[in-house]
């Protein structure tokens, strides 16, 4: 975990003090996760770097349902609802990139598949999944 905070770290420095415009979204979902770990540190920091929330609504609920059902019906029970109400946030405000350290579940190439079957048949365009370390070379070459 010492390495996903320091890769989180650098891109958030980067991200700080980048002369090009990056629009850093939340949802819903990791604000409340935020609110819930009662870390003022953490709390200042998330609020200073987000431009906005993503807030849940019956579309976000509905995609988000879908993504779930797809991961139960493969087996893939340690993806949340949670998580894929992030994703499917993330689709439907049009985010291009998804960064998280949840190498687990959303990193997962099984549930990548899931998902943009899933995105494949609404005619919704993916979101890229990437964490901290491959965010910082691809969006800072």
């Amino acid at each position: 975990r010492k390495d996903e905070a320091v890769n989180s770290f650098n891109l958030l420095s980067k991200a700080f003090n980048s002369k090009d415009k990056i629009d850093v979204l939340a949802t819903e979902t990791i604000e409340k996760e935020i609110k819930n770990a009662k870390n003022i540190d953490l709390s200042t920091l998330f609020y200073s770097a987000v431009k906005g929330v993503v807030k849940k609504n019956k579309d976000i609920q509905e995609l988000a349902i879908e993504y779930f059902e797809g991961c139960k019906k493969e087996k893939l029970f340690f993806v949340t609802l949670a998580d894929c109400e992030i994703v499917a946030s993330a689709v439907l405000a049009g985010v291009k990139v998804l960064i998280t350290e949840n190498r687990r579940t959303l990193n997962n190439n099984k549930v990548k598949k899931i998902l943009h079957r899933v995105n494949s048949e609404r005619r919704l365009k993916d979101v890229a999944i990437t964490n901290c370390k491959n965010a910082i070379g691809g969006i800072y070459v």
